[in-house]
């Protein structure tokens, strides 16, 4: 097959903070995933579009040329998006926005951990049993699946402990049952898996942890790394067109992604105790003397870097040291034994060293704290002058600047007007005068027919005078119908009055049958088409127009919304009313026109209101200022608005002696200080690494302790 015959379809990845993207096709029951993207980051609905058209544009890099370029989209959430099987309406917004604005063509959506297990089956040959853990900034995701049937899925406000939000994650099933000891995480980005992995991997599953979860094994990790979740989506994808035996990767750089050799899967995930260890693995001399070798002696055997597998990374070896037992026991020659205890103790020595310098100086942490603002609002008359460079503080005059942009863009409609449409009847009719005189009858004369039907002459003609009042002057002229209709098919014979002429004077008989007339009714364009296509291709502009002029005015200006304009320069539509079409498109060009003013100058009139009005503990910000513009008026480029300013006043807080207080403690312990702040709400601390039990403080280097102070707007 052709590349011009291939169809290629889109996977989008949504989740919170970061969009992917991949490009896949379907041929001979093999998911060939062309290309994806690397995970791209947003926070507000604007960003999320841009990122997404990056994504897609990474993706389709290197799109073969004569290829036709995919449409359908097959979206990856995650489980907090969906609610009893549907996306929620906030989310679903964000998708119908993306489809909007980037011409996309929804084909259905998946929810990533059910994509990931029909993968495993897919490339393993068997159902999944295991637990997927989606690892958000402030949601964890827990989905169970057992035989590859979805047994639910909970979801955990985020902790400054992974494993006691997993647990938590695992206890709400209450199933009574073991709970599978297969773990495969993701995230976003694949940023933290491998240091939270490890975290989980050293937990107490078999005693200290959940008193109502039972394991059979401990559990062994896995990591399902960003490539795998867009082939998984893939798949998922192709398996609601038909059959999928496979998963294959058309680029070299991914060709390794749900592909394991046979040798890979079938190997373990953890080194079992029957396998065994040799004594030269972990730096015993056996059957010689240890002065006589070169070799170093390693009381504990290397640890191996992650392995990717077909289902993430084999743990191997990242056991904890506990579940090594039964190392062979040697008996070692007699010179050696007296400097084993001696390499023993200084290795111990060594790797508590590294382990209390690496405890002091890899913690970071970062302190958020919220605090209740107290509100200030002062509302004033004001001119933004575009023809001044300088502000007029007391006369609330300020400067401004107007810019402007010019967009383009096209849409199209279907038509849901009709319109009859058909032919005329035609024939030939013998005009009769029986006055004592020739008539001139015009070119454009009427006749009325039975049922008032009217039919006009198509040519001028004379009649001749009648010779007696039994023989009448007579002309056979061509006439037609003055309207489309079946009804103007008249018999031969039917007669007709002529113009304003009294019938019993002068008259027309049908001469020949008219015939040819029909009506029909077909889709045309109606002015409501016109009127709601031009509101639709409008908005668009003028959204998009916004957003450039937002870019033009660049960083340090406030664009006054309230004083956006549009003007329209080009309307072209491809018909009018009327018209006999199944669509209509419009071609339309806009100017967008915006104000704005500089920020520190609207910073400077507010706290000049405010004044001593900031009470005492208190500190006003430039941050903190909001205003809200309404129009009153403009002339000779000059701007009136009623200008409101708002403040918000956020407790005098003091980083460094903060910082001194919290250095050293638990979080627990922290918080209770930090409740001791003027105007305390909340507080928000991350510690990373997050070290377990009593080694789980805040870092003592000061310097390592990040403070943040911001109001509380959850109560808003």
């Amino acid at each position: 097959m052709s590349e011009s015959e291939k169809e290629y379809y889109w996977s989008l990845i949504i989740e919170p903070g970061w969009v992917q993207a991949g490009v896949w096709s379907l041929e001979d029951e093999v998911v060939r995933v062309m290309s994806t993207s690397n995970a791209l980051a947003w926070e507000t609905e604007e960003n999320l579009v841009e990122a997404v058209d990056a994504a897609l544009s990474s993706a389709i890099t290197d799109f073969p040329v004569d290829a036709k370029e995919p449409q359908k989209t097959v979206f990856g959430v995650p489980p907090s998006w969906v609610s009893e099987g549907q996306i929620e309406k906030k989310y679903l917004g964000y998708l119908k926005e993306i489809c909007s604005r980037l011409s996309l063509s929804p084909g259905g959506f998946v929810v990533l951990p059910e994509a990931i297990a029909h993968s495993i089956k897919i490339n393993e040959g068997s159902p999944l049993t295991g637990v997927v853990i989606g690892l958000g900034e402030s949601v964890i995701d827990v989905t169970l699946f057992r035989l590859g049937n979805l047994v639910g899925t909970v979801n955990v406000g985020r902790s400054v402990s992974v494993v006691d939000d997993v647990v938590e994650g695992l206890t709400r099933f209450n199933t009574g049952e073991h709970i599978p000891s297969r773990f495969l995480l993701y995230d976003g980005k694949e940023g933290e898996l491998e240091e939270i992995g490890q975290q989980l991997l050293l937990a107490d599953w078999q005693s200290g942890l959940g008193q109502n979860l039972k394991f059979l094994h401990e559990p062994k990790m896995e990591i399902i790394k960003v490539q795998e979740k867009v082939v998984a989506v893939c798949a998922a994808g192709a398996s609601e067109m038909g059959e999928v035996k496979g998963v294959s990767m058309t680029n070299e750089k991914n060709s390794s992604v749900l592909t394991a050799s046979e040798d890979e899967a079938e190997e373990p995930n953890v080194v079992s105790d029957d396998e065994g260890l040799s004594a030269e693995e972990v730096g015993f001399v056996v059957g010689g003397d240890v002065r006589e070798t070169e070799q170093e002696i390693e009381m504990v055997p290397k640890q191996s870097k992650f392995k990717i597998t077909a289902g993430g990374i084999n743990w191997r070896n990242l056991i904890p040291i506990r579940s090594r037992r039964n190392l062979p026991k040697m008996k070692l020659p007699g010179m050696a034994r007296g400097k084993i205890p001696m390499l023993i103790a200084g290795g111990a020595i060594l790797s508590v060293v590294i382990l209390i310098g690496a405890w002091w100086y890899l913690p970071k942490a970062t302190v958020r704290i919220f605090v209740s603002p107290k509100q200030l609002t002062e509302s004033v008359f004001v001119s933004f002058d575009e023809g001044v460079s300088s502000p007029d503080y007391e006369a609330f005059v300020l400067p401004a600047e107007t810019i402007s942009v010019s967009v383009t863009g096209s849409g199209n409609r279907s038509a849901t007007g009709s319109r009859l449409v058909g032919e005329k009847a035609k024939g030939e009719v013998t005009i009769r005068n029986g006055t004592s005189s020739e008539i001139e009858l015009s070119s454009d004369i009427v006749m009325v027919g039975p049922n008032d039907l009217e039919f006009v002459v198509l040519e001028e003609a004379t009649v001749g005078a009648a010779v007696s009042p039994s023989s009448p002057g007579t002309l056979t002229v061509t006439a037609m119908a003055r309207d489309i209709g079946d009804e103007y098919n008249l018999a031969k014979g039917e007669t007709m009055e002529v113009g304003n002429y009294p019938k019993s004077e002068v008259d027309a008989v049908v001469e020949s049958d008219f015939t040819g007339g029909d009506s029909r009714e077909t889709v045309a364009i109606s002015e409501s088409d016109l009127a709601k296509l031009e509101d639709e291709v409008t908005e668009k502009l003028f959204s998009e127009g916004e957003a450039e002029l937002t870019a033009k005015a660049g960083s340090g200006v406030e664009m006054v919304q309230e004083a956006i304009r549009k003007e329209v320069t080009k309307r072209d539509f491809s018909g009018e009313a009327g018209d006999e079409a199944n669509s209509v498109s419009l071609e339309l060009t806009m100017d967008v026109v915006g104000l704005v003013v500089s920020r520190d100058i609207l910073v400077s009139l507010a706290k000049n209101m405010f004044g001593d009005q900031v009470p005492e503990g208190f500190t006003l910000l430039d941050g903190q200022i909001n205003t809200d513009f309404v129009f009153e008026g403009e002339g000779d480029g000059i701007w009136d608005f009623d200008v409101t300013f708002e403040a918000n006043l956020l407790p005098e807080v003091n980083p460094d002696e903060v910082i001194s207080k919290v250095a050293g403690k638990y979080p627990l312990r922290a918080q209770e200080y930090l409740t001791t702040i003027p105007g305390f709400s909340r507080a928000e601390i991350k510690v990373k690494p997050q070290l377990p039990g009593k080694l789980g403080i805040i870092p003592w280097l000061t310097k390592h302790i990040n403070i943040e102070v911001v109001a509380d707007k959850s109560g808003e």
